[in-house]
């Protein structure tokens, strides 16, 4: 009888040491888990800082060019911005300088882990022609000819994740100056350029 009670005791003081072990390992996870839970990831930027460089390239002419500028999140499928550039072409009756301002904007398709974005914009651009280099240098911006207008763009582009914070993204895009002049057929006026650039989150 004693034997029993013994064994009955061993066991209950077992069962009491599993129960309360299980009990001590719960309360230490629930920290852990709520602290998880209380760390979301951080809300991607509204508002970027855009920079882009490379080759601008008309019918008979091809050169480069940079830009810079602003994007501005519209929600998960939308975004605007603004742009400014600058581009030299080389042709063989003269050579240009180019330079735009060109609000933009944009569907974006979200497709992970790339980004989709295919936009229209309308702006202002110039084209300017020279008689050679040496002028350009010599005497900036006292072209041949030079066209302000109107301007109209399309692009496509894919941007991919470097950091929470910055992404980096290829660009194609076709631009036509409306009303101008042509001086030497459509390469003053149609350019195709192929970028590759960074968007950095301000806000």
């Amino acid at each position: 009888m004693k034997t029993r009670r013994f064994e009955v005791a061993v066991i209950t003081l077992l069962a009491l040491g599993i129960g309360s072990s299980a009990v001590a390992q719960a309360q230490d996870a629930q920290p852990a888990a709520v602290q998880a839970a209380a760390l979301p990831e951080p809300a991607p930027k509204k508002l970027s800082f855009i920079i882009g460089a490379g080759s601008i390239n008309s019918p008979g002419a091809a050169g480069g060019a940079l830009w810079t500028g602003l994007r501005l999140a519209l929600g998960p499928h939308f975004a605007g911005s603004v742009d400014l550039g600058y581009g030299l072409a080389g042709t063989a009756p003269s050579d240009q300088d180019r330079w735009w301002v060109i609000p933009t904007l944009a569907a974006v398709i979200p497709t992970a882990p790339m980004r989709i974005e295919l936009g229209l914009g309308a702006g202002v651009g110039t084209s300017s022609g020279y008689r050679a280099w040496s002028e350009y240098f010599s005497t900036p911006f006292l072209p041949e000819w030079h066209d302000t207008v109107p301007i109209v763009r399309a692009h496509a582009s894919a941007a991919r994740s470097l950091t929470p914070n910055v992404d980096i993204f290829a660009r194609a895009e076709v631009a036509s100056l409306l009303f101008a002049s042509e001086h030497d057929g459509t390469i003053d006026t149609l350019w195709l350029a192929l970028w590759v650039g960074l968007q950095v989150g301000i806000l």
